[in-house]
């Protein structure tokens, strides 16, 4: 079923690690989470990071934003772009991106407690 929602942005990233440089690639991403921190007048903000089980080089990372000129705001920011250019560094492919919610699904589910 479909829930009512209001209108979410969200950044999400394809980031595919160089081998033998998964641990850097993971200091480099909290690096760059202290310079989002670190932005002037920015909202919260919380950033998720998942690891391939299959492919353990390959990672994708999504966080909500409040609205696209946050995402704008933090994006020009000369610490996030220094930090950001860490990671590219460390990946042989990367594809970060904007995004907003257009729909959310929620099921009750079926397992009985």
């Amino acid at each position: 079923m479909a829930t009512d929602m209001k209108e979410n942005y969200y950044t999400h990233a394809l980031w595919h690690v160089q081998e033998g440089k998964t641990e850097a690639f993971l200091q480099a991403w909290q690096q760059f989470g202290k310079a989002l921190s670190q932005v002037p007048n920015s909202p919260p903000v919380r950033g998720t990071l998942i690891q391939s089980i299959d492919d353990p080089l390959v990672f994708y990372s999504f966080g909500p934003w409040e609205s696209l000129e946050d995402i704008q705001a933090m994006r020009s920011d000369e610490n996030v772009r220094k930090a950001l250019s860490s990671i590219l560094e460390l990946c042989s492919e990367a594809e970060p991106g904007q995004f907003k919610t257009v729909m959310q699904l929620e099921f009750p589910g079926s397992r009985t407690p």
